[in-house]
């Protein structure tokens, strides 16, 4: 055999060099699995309270605009649902829950049912400090359509039968003590275009104030380096070009998330300025 002739590898050794590819991609999707389990966590305790101010200033704005419905005089609910589109494209109809004025529930259960045709549809929904501040959960049972509506106006989706199965106090005590608290309910959807929900530890969330806010600091950007330079001296085209930096997408995340990760402090001034008309 010649010197520089190419030699092929025998097919004996082939299974084996698959085996081992297949080996390292499981490797690597269950270190992927690992690390966002690890980071998950992180950026849960990180960015949770803007979520939840975020979440919170939409909520006041909406305080007198909802229609709530009492289920046993326990538990609050909105019979006019929320229409998202998740993540894999597919439709989901979201219900906000709240406990009465001065009332911390510890723990909630509620469960949702549906029919479409033959077939029964059902979900269970667990909530854990449940108080006046809403808190919205996609509900499952409510099947998605086969084609999502062109149009986004209200209509109906059908009934819907929701019960509570345990309301825990504060204090310990379950305040549905066995009874049956159970009611149907005509549920209505409109879409969610004007509203900001997206999916945050299995729950949604009103991300409104965080997309004001990141319009804002593009807005100041643009007065600061194109506008009114002040005493930046650099020609237009570099101050244009700084402009676009951090003004992108990423350039905004990171200079919101430097102001807020941990205890929302930039968004929360804002949000009080705002209260104040200041």
């Amino acid at each position: 055999m010649l010197p520089n002739t190419p030699t092929r590898t025998s097919t004996a050794a082939e299974p084996g060099l698959l085996h081992r590819d297949i080996g390292s991609l499981a490797f690597l999707r269950g270190l992927g699995s690992a690390l966002n389990a690890l980071i998950d966590p992180l950026g849960k305790q990180l960015c949770l309270a803007t979520f939840r101010a975020s979440d919170d200033a939409f909520w006041r704005r909406q305080a007198r605009q909802r229609d709530w419905r009492r289920l046993g005089g326990i538990v609050e609910y909105t019979p006019e649902l929320l229409a998202v589109t998740t993540r894999d494209g597919s439709t989901a109809y979201v219900a906000a829950f709240r406990a009465p004025a001065r009332v911390m529930l510890k723990r909630v259960v509620i469960r949702v049912k549906t029919k479409k045709g033959d077939t029964i549809h059902q979900q269970s929904i667990t909530l854990k400090g449940l108080g006046r501040n809403p808190v919205c959960m996609a509900l499952t049972a409510i099947p998605a359509p086969s084609k999502p509506r062109e149009d986004s106006g209200w209509h109906r989706l059908g009934d819907v039968y929701i019960k509570l199965v345990e309301a825990v106090h504060d204090n310990g005590t379950d305040l549905v003590g066995g009874n049956k608290i159970a009611e149907i309910f005509a549920a209505s959807c409109g879409r969610t275009d004007a509203h900001g929900l997206t999916e945050r530890w299995g729950r949604y969330w009103n991300i409104d104030a965080i997309r004001r806010e990141k319009e804002d600091l593009s807005a100041a950007y643009y007065r600061d380096l194109v506008l009114e330079p002040r005493r930046d001296k650099r020609p237009l085209k570099l101050r244009r070009l700084a402009y676009r930096l951090v003004s992108s997408s990423t350039g905004l995340s990171l200079a919101f998330w430097s102001r807020n990760l941990g205890h929302a402090a930039g968004l929360r001034a804002s949000l009080a300025r705002a209260a104040s008309g200041a």
